[in-house]
């Protein structure tokens, strides 16, 4: 099984201001922003979490900016000013697992047997070709870090869900 970091990502009660910022500052610009609702669950909590998100990848890094219209358990807020000041908070890394299926459930289950486990979704139908989870890992690396698995090529899956790729900064 082979893992590589592939994703870095902000959450934000601002995406405007936060895809300005990134444009302006650092030359991460044209992202494709897309409202969903996940429904998603840390530990016996569930709940439909609304979400604005922007992606792009820029130089084969796949950068993310998260703002929650609704949350659970605080976990795309809790890092956010709480004054209603501007915020574009760090959230998390992410990793892509390579391999079949089950190579994956090996992967999960590690992480499982370590108590890591701490934010899934429930992906449905697209959850034959993509399956992921966060691992709380902010006592040892001070973020959450995403942990997916594709069953096509990260590229193919990007066009999927809308990621614009953009030229090198």
């Amino acid at each position: 099984m082979h893992r590589h970091f592939d994703q870095i990502a902000y959450v934000t009660n601002d995406m405007a201001k936060a895809m300005e910022v990134l444009s302006y500052r650092y030359g991460v610009g044209d992202f494709n922003v897309s409202r969903l609702v996940v429904p998603a669950h840390i530990g016996h909590v569930s709940a439909n979490v609304d979400l604005s998100v922007a992606k792009v990848v820029v130089a084969g890094l796949f950068i993310e900016i998260i703002q929650a219209h609704s949350d659970i358990e605080g976990f795309f807020t809790a890092a956010l000013p709480k004054n209603g000041e501007f915020g574009l908070c760090f959230h998390h890394t992410g990793i892509v697992v390579d391999g079949d299926y089950s190579e994956w459930q090996k992967h999960f289950d590690y992480f499982d047997s370590l108590g890591r486990i701490f934010f899934t979704v429930d992906l449905g139908e697209i959850g034959e070709d993509v399956q992921f989870f966060f691992a709380d890992e902010r006592t040892s690396l001070g973020h959450y870090v995403e942990h997916t698995w594709l069953r096509a090529p990260a590229e193919q899956i990007n066009k999927r869900i809308g990621a614009r790729v953009s030229g090198t900064i």
